[in-house]
């Protein structure tokens, strides 16, 4: 089939040039010789591209018997095969379907999701009950092939490929904390290294990377960087998305581990070890889209809007949040030097209850932080 070859997009360029260095120009330059190449080989016509990703270039395309596909192309063959393998595994309708792949090639063929609206698109939090269902088709129906990475490898990739939105904004720092970053980064790894069951974990399960797939597929997983881990892990996203309090981190906790039979204990760990991640995510973009926590995908794109009072107020209460939260794992009373209360979070049996001062529950949740740094430890 004849494919008129688009424009490529100059953000994926640079994304993926930010990601792989100026060794991917070689790369670039045979695309377009691919892209026919592959159009031939798997009868398509290929349609626009979309501006997204850091790891492959994406293309809209239509079969010849009428189905509209997704192509992807990478330099990095492997993470494709990974890709490729796992949503094979899945076999799931939460999953898109493979329709060819070409490993030697780096390119990826697969169904396209109708509606297909992404949930940082359409902003609409989804319903446990349907979160649950989509958790538990990706852990309970694949087999965990040990040729997969671990999910502390992940860990450390992405604590890696966060910390590159501090250079050159020293803003940053003085809003979220290196030090609080570390502290995440250690219990992360400590999380990662326990002995939890080992399931296929998605690996980067994001409100940009679930798809609204309509009423009879629910919500559909796309983009997965698969890893061997524990489940917990995959639910951190979501639980942190659009949450601006730890009232509703906690009963979303409490709700999800309900549904899944996931320990509340564990996502609540995921959750704090991410939590300087995500306010260093929010605090990066000025106006805190909460779409997702940075991954390779968005390592060293910083947002300019910190010239804006409204965006570094904003900031701010992201901060705020992450400092909280991050100080409530604390099992004993800890004193946080910008509240001046007391918080912890108690676990009781699968419940996870925030607890404000005997005298006025949850008050210290409700503070607004001031503008100083954190105490330290």
């Amino acid at each position: 089939m004849g494919s008129t070859v688009p424009d490529i997009d100059p953000g994926v360029r640079q994304r993926l040039t930010l990601r792989f260095g100026s060794e991917v120009r070689a790369w670039f330059d045979e695309l377009s010789g691919l892209l026919i190449a592959l159009a031939e080989k798997w009868q398509f016509e290929l349609g626009s591209q979309i501006p997204r990703g850091s790891v492959a270039a994406v293309f809209h395309c239509r079969m010849a018997d009428g189905r509209r596909a997704i192509l992807k192309v990478s330099p990095d063959r492997r993470r494709l095969a990974f890709e490729a393998a796992a949503l094979g595994a899945w076999h799931a309708v939460h999953t898109p379907t493979v329709i060819a792949q070409d490993e030697q090639l780096g390119a990826l063929l697969i169904e396209a999701i109708e509606p297909g609206t992404p949930l940082n698109v359409s902003s609409i939090y989804p319903a446990t009950e349907s979160v649950g269902e989509l958790l538990g088709s990706l852990h309970g129906s694949a087999v965990p092939d040990p040729s997969y990475p671990t999910v502390e490898k992940r860990v450390a990739y992405l604590f890696d490929s966060s910390a590159k939105l501090y250079e050159g904004h020293s803003e940053l720092l003085a809003l979220v904390p290196r030090t609080l970053y570390e502290r995440g980064r250690q219990l992360a790894t400590r999380l990662a290294q326990q002995d939890f069951p080992i399931v296929l974990l998605h690996g980067d399960l994001t409100p940009s990377n679930i798809l609204d797939g309509g009423v009879k597929r629910g919500l559909v997983a796309i983009d997965p960087a698969p890893c061997l881990g524990d489940a917990a892990f995959d639910a951190v996203d979501l639980i942190l998305w659009q949450a601006d309090d730890l009232e509703t981190i906690a009963a979303r906790i409490e709700r999800l581990a309900a549904a899944t039979g996931v320990d509340a204990g564990r996502l609540l760990g995921w959750c704090v070890a991410f939590a300087g991640m995500d306010a260093l995510d929010r605090a990066s973009q000025g106006n805190g889209p909460r779409s997702r926590r940075p991954s390779g995908r968005d390592a060293g794109r910083v947002s300019t809007g910190w010239k804006s009072h409204r965006s570094c107020c904003a900031a701010r209460r992201h901060r705020g949040m992450g400092v909280r939260f991050f100080r409530s794992w604390r099992p004993e009373f800890v004193r946080c030097a910008p509240l001046q209360r007391q918080i912890r979070v108690q676990k009781r049996g699968s419940k996870v209850v925030p607890v404000g001062t005997p005298n006025r529950p949850n008050a210290a949740l409700h503070a607004r932080d001031s503008t100083s740094a954190p105490e330290r430890r």
